[in-house]
């Protein structure tokens, strides 16, 4: 006997009985993934153009980003520096140097626990009408105007992968 009712009309259920719910609307697969990518400031090249390892992260060909951000670990530090963040194709030929991000100053970036939302021209709008990617996409990391003499943080990316 899998189920039984009791005296006040519950119905106990054990063994390979298993309960049904209504699963109307959901979905169990998600087409948003995310990547990440460790930034060090004092690594951080005046132009990225470095080819991507054979293990790199990136973004599929067709998808949109959706939304970026960076979480800063260690406080980035160097007087007037300013970071970008873009895309580059396995090559390190550049998609968009600053198309996650651009010039990203110092001042934003100079506490652990600062989040910075990105809003470059790759980023989906509200309204998903975001660049779709046309090639495989890698991320890049360069200063801007200074070198960084400090920092480290991560980036964030979130994008639909519409395969």
């Amino acid at each position: 006997m899998a189920t039984w009712t009791n005296d006040d009309g519950l119905e106990v259920r054990y063994n390979l009985s298993r309960t049904t719910e209504n699963v109307t609307g959901v979905n169990a697969h998600t087409p948003f993934k995310t990547i990440t990518h460790h930034i060090v400031g004092t690594d951080l090249p005046d132009t990225d153009n470095a080819a991507a390892n054979g293990d790199d992260a990136f973004i599929p060909a067709g998808s949109v980003i959706t939304r970026a951000f960076v979480y800063v670990k260690t406080a980035f530090a160097g007087d007037t520096a300013t970071m970008d963040l873009g895309l580059k194709l396995a090559a390190g030929t550049a998609i968009s140097a600053d198309g996650i991000d651009a010039d990203i100053a110092v001042t934003a970036l100079d506490a652990a626990g600062d989040t910075i939302l990105c809003n470059g021209t790759y980023i989906a709008d509200g309204d998903l009408t975001g660049v779709r990617l046309s090639a495989d996409a890698y991320i890049s990391a360069s200063y801007e105007t200074a070198a960084f003499t400090a920092g480290d943080a991560i980036l964030y990316v979130e994008y639909l992968d519409v395969e």
